[in-house]
């Protein structure tokens, strides 16, 4: 993955946590979301991102 998809992942992973923090009925499994983000954070820095776009991205994912 390239950084703008990993940027795209990221992002929806912050949605799925603003989402599971907002309405816990969601149905998607907190371990499944921790799991993504631990593996769109790892794609993300084997790509080569920085620490703080990673977090930037992922922050800019949260409402």
């Amino acid at each position: 993955m390239n950084n703008a998809e990993n940027t795209a992942k990221l992002r929806d992973v912050g949605r799925d946590v603003d989402d599971l923090l907002s309405n816990i009925s969601t149905g998607k499994d907190i371990s499944v979301v921790l799991a993504e983000s631990s593996e769109a954070k790892n794609a993300a820095r084997a790509a080569g991102m920085t620490e703080d776009e990673i977090s930037a991205a992922f922050q800019s994912g949260l409402s």
